[in-house]
């Protein structure tokens, strides 16, 4: 079984034990984590949660160990719309490295993959697709490659 394919089974596992229990409050946003500088460090290898609410941006950092394909796992609570995207440094005007649109994906796992350098530091973008209702929370997977 590749590590994509397991990654994905144990978020589902959590999601179906746990539900929303698991997301039950969301620290990032006090301080809020709303632009790169303020972007919250994470280690590869660590499942996470958060919520988004109207004209949010949730951004996060972390450091690759190997030159490699990496992947970023995302998964929704319900069905609304979201863009995660991978910079290697969003202030410098380049677009993307890796973007991904998810909607209609309550409770299932989404995958973007983009090519990364040992040592270098990586910026992840979750955003809203669209408007949004609630306050809807999701769970995010960096890949320890």
């Amino acid at each position: 079984m590749n590590k994509s394919l397991k990654v994905v089974l144990l978020m589902s596992l959590l999601m179906s034990m746990f539900g929303t229990a698991v997301f039950a409050a969301d620290t990032y946003e006090n301080p809020t984590n709303d632009q790169p500088a303020t972007a919250y460090y994470k280690t590869q290898g660590q499942i996470f949660g958060g919520y988004l609410m109207a004209n949010d941006y949730d951004w996060y950092r972390f450091t690759t160990s190997n030159t490699a394909s990496q992947t970023v796992s995302f998964a929704p609570s319900d069905n609304q719309s979201y863009r995660i995207l991978v910079f290697e440094n969003p202030n410098s005007g380049n677009g993307p490295l890796a973007m991904l649109s998810v909607s209609n994906s309550a409770g299932s796992y989404q995958s973007l993959q983009f090519s990364a350098v040992a040592g270098k530091e990586y910026y992840v973008l979750v955003t809203s697709g669209g408007p949004l209702s609630g306050i809807p929370h999701y769970s995010l997977y960096i890949a320890n490659q």
